[in-house]
């Protein structure tokens, strides 16, 4: 996958959270989604152009690894998340 590729506007179905969100914050971060999404542009130029971020910190978290990284992540989370809530389930269903 080039890099374009990776950071081009999103088409179709709504992508998860991307980790620039965690720096510029949900707001901005769908603003610049939609704007992506309705003018065919990449989020790193968009980001970069309202001057959010620098160049430099756009490629680094729109960079491969980054982004793996953040899914695996999130994936991590998720499990915890998951596991937390089965436990409170099976600790809960003794005092029903």
């Amino acid at each position: 996958m080039t890099y374009e590729a990776a950071t081009a506007a999103p088409t179709g179905k709504p992508h998860r959270e991307p980790p620039i969100n965690d720096h510029i914050g949900h707001r901005a971060g769908d603003e610049v989604g939609k704007e992506a999404a309705a003018t065919g542009r990449s989020i790193r130029e968009i980001v970069v152009e309202k001057g959010l971020l620098d160049e430099g910190t756009v490629d680094r978290l729109l960079s491969i690894t980054n982004l793996i990284q953040h899914k695996k992540t999130l994936r991590v989370i998720r499990e915890r998340m998951s596991m937390q809530h089965h436990s409170l389930s099976e600790a809960s269903s003794g005092y029903l």
